[in-house]
């Protein structure tokens, strides 16, 4: 829209053709709820990443996780979903940019950054949260050559 009131005489021609200025409050409104909107679609991909196929154990203890799954398993089952395309800054496998300040820390670092999870990125053990200390420990050491490998 196009302001419609009369300037006074001797307003420039191009000051009374221009558009108002954006009211920014009102940018930052939208701009706050477009921001928002991106998180939940990301917690929701996230979430729906990490639905587990097995039931969740009983009281007898019977059908829990399945026993000692292999690192390449946990992670086409939880970390591909967000290293593959890089949400929330995880890093890609074969970035090896991203991925060697990370390495630099050593295996022992990765694995406690898994378990605890990065506040706003990576949730505690990547959503496996029925997934070991060594089924997690064996993802890590499936994704660390993925990680060098271009």
């Amino acid at each position: 829209t196009f302001r419609l009131e009369r300037e006074p005489p001797g307003t420039p021609f191009a000051a009374r053709c221009l558009p108002p200025a954006p009211a920014e409050p009102v940018l930052l409104a939208a701009l706050a709820a477009l921001l928002m909107r991106c998180r939940l679609m990301c917690a929701a991909g996230l979430a729906l990443a990490a639905c587990t196929d097995h039931a969740p154990p009983s009281a007898e203890g019977a059908g829990g996780p399945p026993a000692g799954r292999s690192g390449q398993a946990v992670y086409e089952r939880y970390c591909f979903s967000c290293h593959t395309p890089g949400i929330a800054g995880a890093p890609k496998p074969g970035d090896a940019e991203a991925w060697a300040p990370r390495l630099a820390k050593g295996r022992e670092a990765l694995l406690q950054v898994t378990l605890a999870g990065i506040t706003p990125g990576m949730p505690a053990k990547g959503m496996c949260f029925d997934c070991s200390e060594a089924e997690l420990a064996a993802a890590i050491d499936y994704m660390i050559p993925l990680a060098q490998t271009p």
